[in-house]
């Protein structure tokens, strides 16, 4: 798939689904991302083994993955870390796209999922870990199975920030500000670092965490600021940029985005 020419030029860590990747099937899904040189995780995707026992469902896709990376400290020495990544999706899958899923797939509610498996991420030895739920942001009473589950996610113990989508907004933005538990001046929710950039690519979304080692070598995060910086600035009905275009991805897209401009001007 196209997209995965430019996305690998940007180097991406990994990558978590979301609802529309399933809109065309899953052969054609697992075709496309067979592209990308990241691993993609969902951590409440289950194979529709036919009984009503959720204990025994089998992951449909890898839940998380355990990244070792190595950062500069204040003093310049190199310090290496394990960041654990943990993606999600609206459990309103199998219900939208029933036509494409039926008898393959189930999900699970996304909290309840978090703490199965956050707590063996910690057991392996991450030393962060970074939520990534394609889900909004609302404080409605939990049910279970909530389309929008942000908000009760960063309540679940051991996770150190959260980059979340769905909803099409920014965060954060004003739109929250009087959320309980929301600081918009800082970009957390109930105290973990969040940010959700926009939508169709519109912001890039932009966490940075203070860490901190105790004596006994665990690392924590001490402070945050969550930010997100627009691709454009309106002017009127008029979109100008704010960034420059890469000519490497521009080169590495070429012959596909001509060929779909070409069959947009058919007829």
């Amino acid at each position: 798939h196209p997209v995965y020419k430019a996305m690998n030029l940007l180097n991406y860590d990994a990558a978590n689904l979301g609802n529309h990747e399933f809109n065309y099937g899953l052969d054609f899904l697992k075709t496309a991302i067979k592209g990308a040189n990241f691993p993609y995780v969902s951590a409440n995707t289950y194979h529709d083994d036919g009984d009503a026992d959720p204990s025994n469902d089998k992951p449909y896709f890898t839940p998380y993955v355990i990244l070792d990376r190595t950062v500069v400290d204040t003093n310049g020495k190199p310090q290496k870390l394990k960041v654990g990544i943990i993606g999600f999706l609206p459990p309103q899958i199998t219900q939208w796209d029933k036509a494409n899923l039926e008898g393959k797939i189930v999900t699970h509610d996304i909290v309840d999922s978090a703490n199965k498996y956050v707590p063996e991420m910690k057991a392996k030895g991450a030393d962060l870990i970074v939520a990534v739920p394609h889900s909004g942001l609302s404080v409605s009473t939990r049910t279970g199975m909530d389309e929008n589950a942000t908000y009760y996610l960063s309540e679940v113990k051991d996770i150190d920030a959260i980059l979340f989508g769905h909803s099409h907004t920014v965060f954060p933005s004003k739109q929250y500000k009087d959320l309980k538990g929301v600081d918009v001046d800082k970009g957390t929710i109930n105290g973990v670092a969040a940010v959700m950039p926009g939508f169709w690519g519109s912001h890039l979304g932009i966490i940075d965490l203070t860490l901190i080692r105790d004596r006994n070598g665990k690392w924590s995060v001490s402070d945050s600021l969550s930010t997100t910086r627009s691709i454009y600035k309106r002017d009127g009905r008029k979109k100008l940029p704010l960034v420059e275009a890469d000519p490497a991805i521009l080169e590495a897209v070429k012959e596909e985005h001509e060929a779909t401009i070409a069959y947009m001007r058919e007829g």
